[in-house]
């Protein structure tokens, strides 16, 4: 089984991640018909599948890296309610891990 790393949306964006699995943790910033947008801070990535939280609600999903004509999307297949993790102390365990 491969390694699910978390990534910034802003890494996602930019580099060629087809088909690979990642984590993000952001905050919904919409939701509409299937989809919703998460925002990281670094970026937004449009996330499909169904999620249950709310707006403004801080959240990790896992899931799969889906190109698109448009815009790189995330297929989420487990998505984490993540209201009680401290936004700062996540941010900088993902600083850390970088410097791997």
């Amino acid at each position: 089984m491969s390694e699910i790393r978390p990534f910034e949306i802003k890494q996602i964006i930019k580099v060629d991640f087809p088909k690979t699995k990642v984590a993000i943790a952001g905050t919904i910033v919409a939701k509409d018909n299937g989809t919703s947008l998460i925002d990281d801070g670094t970026g937004q990535i449009t996330i499909r599948g169904d999620i249950n939280q709310s707006l403004g609600e801080f959240i990790r999903v896992f899931g799969t890296v889906l190109e698109s004509s448009e815009e790189k999307q995330l297929q989420a297949e487990v998505v984490q309610d993540f209201s009680k993790v401290n936004k700062e102390v996540y941010k900088e365990v993902l600083r850390k891990l970088e410097k791997e």
